[in-house]
């Protein structure tokens, strides 16, 4: 089984990378704003002439954001209490130490993606181009919620609403994202390539943990 999954995230990771590249280099065309190019020019240009742009949409996925900051802190604050109690680091939960290292990387992904800017959003920002492969939105929701899911059954009594609640949560902010139009459909499939691979290889972590106890 621990076989299965290493050659899983394997292939999850390899597929991402080759599917980085193509954005960036199949059908690369100018078709954003101040002549920016982007991969899949043809089939981006459809899909975002049909959505068009839905500024207030994208307003609220931001402000649905602010939530995934309250799930990440709950975690940090839990953290915090156990490391206080129990005064030593190693003596914290395991679950919540792999999560704060599961954060720290989901942080370095969002770095090194905002450094490379594959390519640029179809909307300018405050007047110029903004990096906008993958969809962080997409990228960061999905790692936020599927981790929180894997292990609220361990710290809330009511889980099961709680992860109702969260997933209900992350396909709105996913729906949302994607229709606003402000990026192309390229990013959005972006954000849950790279989502779904490091929220996989979380749960694998996770699941290594469960039997080790």
């Amino acid at each position: 089984m621990k076989k299965q999954h290493i050659i899983t995230s394997s292939m999850l990771l390899v597929l991402t990378v080759f599917y980085t590249l193509m954005v960036r280099f199949y059908d690369y065309r100018a078709i954003g704003p101040l002549n920016s190019k982007v991969g899949f020019a043809n089939i981006n240009e459809q899909f975002h002439n049909f959505i068009g742009v839905h500024m207030t949409l994208y307003k609220i996925t931001n402000y649905l954001g602010l939530l995934l900051g309250l799930i990440a802190i709950t975690y940090v604050i839990i953290g915090l209490i156990e490391l206080i109690k129990r005064k030593k680091l190693k003596k914290v939960d395991k679950e919540i130490l792999i999560m704060g290292a599961f954060y720290t990387i989901v942080i370095l992904v969002f770095i090194l993606f905002e450094l490379l800017a594959i390519n640029y959003r179809p909307v300018l920002k405050d007047g110029a181009l903004d990096a906008s492969f993958p969809s962080t939105h997409v990228f960061i929701t999905m790692c936020i919620c599927l981790s929180s899911i894997l292990i609220n059954k361990k710290y809330f009594k009511y889980y099961k609403i709680i992860n109702i609640a969260i997933i209900v949560l992350m396909a709105t902010i996913m729906i949302l994202r994607t229709i606003s139009g402000v990026h192309w459909l390229t990013d959005i499939i972006g954000g849950l390539f790279v989502g779904g691979t490091l929220s996989y290889i979380f749960s694998f972590v996770i699941s290594i943990l469960k039997k080790a106890e």
